[in-house]
């Protein structure tokens, strides 16, 4: 019988509610499971169901520069709101230097992008488009 990569990804994320330590310690241990039992090849897709179990429990909010976490929490409701994303949905955040300024919000399939970068690909294609 095969076990489902979205399978392991849930067994792996449920090992991993330890403090930070810990979960060093269970990651290795998880990946030697694997390569122990060949089956080294499925740990992308491992990955990638647990990027997408993650993304629905979170609100990812981008930035050009590191945000204070009062300016989170202050608009936590707002952001659940332009979401549409329940109270109970966790909102983190993250510096990606490539936006150039402005903020990008990403929550299941939808995203909000407000970023310089984006702003200059829509000037760069109207302009090529003319």
């Amino acid at each position: 019988m095969r076990i489902q990569p979205s399978i392991w990804a849930h067994a792996l994320e449920t090992s991993l509610d330890v403090p930070i330590d810990i979960q060093k310690e269970r990651i290795e241990r998880f990946v030697r499971f694997l390569q122990k039992k060949r089956m080294r090849k499925l740990l992308p897709l491992i990955l990638r169901s647990l990027k997408a179990r993650a993304a629905k429990d979170s609100i990812f909010v981008e930035s050009a520069v590191p945000l204070a976490l009062n300016i989170v929490d202050t608009y936590a409701h707002s952001l659940r709101s332009l979401m549409h994303a329940p109270e109970n949905v966790q909102i983190q955040s993250s510096v990606n230097p490539d936006l150039y300024g402005g903020i990008k919000v990403t929550y299941n399939n939808y995203e909000y992008d407000a970023s310089i970068r984006r702003h200059l690909e829509t000037m760069e294609e109207q302009l090529w488009h003319q």
